[in-house]
């Protein structure tokens, strides 16, 4: 799945103008172009990849780890995504 997500993401920064987005890899970067003739729509990439700390904050995700079908960790997603969306998404990046 993560490689299908990846392949997404530069297929929609190459066809788009991409307005935020962590770098893809050390060769192609991050593809943002404050200007891009042809570009058929604009592109924010929000990712977020979860590290050992980050789990450690909630005890289901702790215990049981990142898995699709954890109903139990919508309260820590949620909370997650919300102080992530805060601290990442900008105005200025939706322009």
């Amino acid at each position: 799945m993560q490689s299908y997500q990846q392949y997404q993401d530069l297929l929609c920064r190459n066809q788009g103008r991409c307005l935020f987005g962590a770098p893809l890899d050390s060769e192609i970067g991050d593809m943002i172009a404050p200007e891009k003739q042809g570009a058929h729509f604009t592109y924010a990439r929000y990712n977020h990849t979860f590290t050992p700390d980050d789990l450690r904050k909630d005890p289901v995700a702790a215990k049981t780890g990142l898995t699709l079908d954890n109903v139990d960790l919508i309260p820590f997603l949620n909370e997650f995504g919300t102080q992530y969306a805060k601290d990442n998404v900008h105005l200025d990046h939706l322009r």
